[in-house]
């Protein structure tokens, strides 16, 4: 799909979706980390580079989740947008 076929979102839409603050979606845009663009308007973000951001940011355990490995990994998602 191309992008201007797809939804492009706004950055407060894709804090809303990500569960963080607008100001942290701003700062992941100039690493390259997310992908956007302005076209004479507003910064925009497709759902494709939402989803290839969503992607990249997830971990995959390597070993079943017990409740102990479940409490590390819970905290340490709490700090994946320190």
């Amino acid at each position: 799909m191309t992008v201007s076929a797809q939804r492009l979102l706004q950055v407060g839409e894709v804090a809303e979706l990500l569960g963080c603050s607008t100001r942290t979606v701003r700062r992941r845009i100039p690493t390259g980390e997310l992908r956007a663009f302005r076209d004479g308007g507003p910064v925009r973000v497709s759902q494709d580079a939402l989803a290839v951001f969503v992607r990249s940011r997830i971990a995959v355990p390597a070993t079943p989740l017990t409740s102990r490995t479940a409490s590390r990994r819970q905290s340490a998602d709490s700090r994946l947008w320190d």
